[in-house]
């Protein structure tokens, strides 16, 4: 009997299993739900394609912030391009002065520059000579003025066109010299020959009397003492090398003692220098300042032996040897007195001060005298030193007391001195 066809015809594989065996009818129905879903998913395709492509609102914020950035930051950059050239013409400006009042004022005072370098061997070979050793000389003071922290710089700095300029017509010279070439000639000149042009210069301020209004007293140049360092190595620079170690590492160094007379509102001229060195690699004791000190007070005497002189020391030098060699001399001197140096010194002025009341003065100063200086003194202490020698002493005691931060602050200062002190020279004394 026929039967019409049902929505479901159970038939029997050849496996033997039952499936499904879908009818026209159904084939005709998933065949439209397949093309639906087929363009519902090629029309979401397109409007994501085109929601991609079509710029957002806040993209376009973001790019009009990002080229609103761009354009001040160009604008800032033309500025600090700007600011730079500015200040790099001022600062050619400020070294093409430098150059002139250094050579105005040499001219003022010493009528030339280059007589000074008459009797410095040049070591090189003339018929290469470039650059006179005036020359660079001159380079090597303004690498000092202009600050310069290496010869690189000298490149960046000196070297250009206007510098270049300025010195070839100074000097007649191909432009400026370069950093190695005064390397490689000053490491070879005597540095004696050197140390008599520093002296030469200062000799001819003191003929010309250029010092007079600043001498001690009205009568004597004051010139200090003391030591510096030059520079470090972490590694052994030379046989003469000072040495110090620190939690097992070693440092080498060289200092140098300078001797140089001061004034009162800060000028200081430089008269010798004495290298802190060791005389070789292996010694049982380095050299010191205090025996640098005994070389270039030698030296300081034999190259100006009628040079009134009062020597400015600090406490290292307290003691009997730098008396003696002062009385030698003739020289005077004002040394700081440490409350734990020389204990007897300081034990007698104490006592003494108690006893003499008149030994004292106050002195204002500062701008508006606000600065009060209570000073007192004791004359002739006696002092034996380790030697046995007998030395005649005076003691200077300074309290100062300045405002400062709502509140006064006092410092105390103490010199020996190798002269009376009295109400008339205390001021002087301690200033």
């Amino acid at each position: 009997m026929y039967r019409p066809a049902t929505q479901e015809q159970v038939c029997e594989n050849s496996a033997g299993f039952a499936e499904v065996v879908e009818t026209p009818v159904q084939e005709a129905a998933s065949d439209e739900k397949d093309k639906k879903q087929t363009f519902r998913k090629d029309l979401s395709k397109k409007q994501e394609r085109l929601h991609k492509s079509r710029p957002r609102p806040s993209t376009m914020r973001y790019r009009e912030v990002i080229q609103g950035e761009e354009e001040t930051w160009t604008a800032h950059s033309h500025e600090i391009q700007d600011s730079k050239k500015a200040l790099e013409c001022e600062d050619e400006k400020e070294r093409e002065a430098l150059i002139q009042s250094v050579l105005s004022t040499i001219r003022h005072f010493f009528g030339s520059f280059f007589p000074l370098f008459n009797k410095v061997k040049d070591p090189r070979e003339p018929r290469k000579i470039k650059y006179p050793i005036e020359t660079l000389s001159f380079a090597c003071i303004l690498m000092f003025l202009c600050g310069l922290g290496s010869r690189r710089q000298i490149g960046l700095l000196l070297r250009n066109r206007t510098s270049a300029k300025n010195y070839r017509d100074l000097f007649g010279t191909d432009g400026f010299p370069h950093g190695d070439t005064l390397n490689d000639t000053f490491s070879r000149v005597e540095p004696g020959e050197f140390q008599e042009i520093v002296c030469t210069m200062t000799e001819i301020l003191i003929r010309k009397k250029v010092l007079y209004p600043y001498r001690l007293l009205g009568k004597y140049y004051v010139v200090a003492m003391d030591g510096t360092g030059v520079i470090t190595f972490r590694n052994r620079h030379c046989p003469h090398c000072l040495t110090q170690t620190h939690n097992g590492v070693t440092t080498y160094y060289h200092n140098v003692l300078e001797a140089k007379i001061v004034t009162a509102n800060g000028f200081a001229f430089s008269l010798m220098t004495e290298f802190i060195e060791n005389a070789g690699e292996f010694v049982n004791k380095q050299d010191c300042e205090l025996r640098a000190y005994y070389r270039l007070a030698e030296l300081l005497k034999k190259r100006f032996p009628h040079l009134p002189i009062c020597l400015s020391l600090d406490g290292l030098y307290a003691g009997g040897p730098t008396f003696k060699i002062c009385r030698k001399y003739g020289w005077e001197f004002v040394i700081v007195l440490k409350d734990d140096s020389l204990p007897s010194v300081n034990q007698e002025f104490s006592s003494l001060c108690q006893m003499e009341t008149g030994n004292h003065l106050t002195w204002l100063t500062g701008k508006n005298g606000e600065v009060r200086q209570d000073l007192r003194w004791i004359n002739d202490i006696q002092y034996v030193d380790t030697n046995k020698d007998e030395h005649t002493l005076s003691v200077l005691e300074c309290l100062e007391t300045k405002p400062g931060n709502g509140e006064k602050k006092t410092k105390k200062f103490k010199w020996l001195i190798s002269r009376n002190v009295t109400d008339k020279n205390a001021v002087a004394l301690a200033n």
